[in-house]
């Protein structure tokens, strides 16, 4: 199932499980029950992106193995806007040294739920992403990131949302 798919038993509003997932210590493994059961059921594999609605906007969460998402914690934050094929690609990009990790957001202005999350970033000027460390098939919290969105970027988001 999609996550934008909208299922009659659940809400989009993930403010519960951004609540929970905050609490969490970084490094500490998620439980497996209770709201972060979530990411055992939607994470599979290392380098997904998913954005959840909360009341405030949108968080991105991602995951990875634990050798990138240590050179992106001590990477230099970025974020970039392309177009692809009508699509808006809104990256996040942490340069260390020669090494470049990005998380990309890809997102199709033309869907709603999508332009939602361009007018989600517009609106709060950040970009908010829960690091999650794929570890031996259990999943750890690292950090929250808050990332700034420059002018520059925003109005090219602003563009991308009509």
């Amino acid at each position: 199932m999609g996550i934008f798919t909208k299922r009659k038993d659940k809400s989009d509003d993930y403010t519960k499980l951004v609540r929970e997932f905050e609490k969490i210590p970084d490094g500490e493994t998620l439980p497996r029950e209770g709201a972060c059961s979530f990411f055992y059921e939607h994470f599979t594999y290392a380098g997904e992106t998913i954005p959840l609605k909360t009341r405030d906007g949108f968080v991105f969460f991602h995951i990875e193995n634990d050798d990138v998402i240590q050179e992106i914690l001590s990477g230099v934050p970025s974020v970039q806007v392309s177009e692809d094929n009508g699509r808006t690609l809104v990256s996040v990009l942490f340069k260390s040294g020669q090494i470049i990790n990005w998380i990309q957001l890809i997102i199709d202005a033309s869907n709603p739920k999508s332009r939602e999350i361009l007018l989600s970033l517009t609106k709060r000027k950040k970009i908010e992403v829960g690091l999650i460390n794929l570890v031996y098939g259990a999943r750890a919290r690292e950090r929250m990131l808050t990332i700034p969105i420059p002018d520059i970027i925003l109005s090219q988001i602003k563009k991308a949302a009509g």
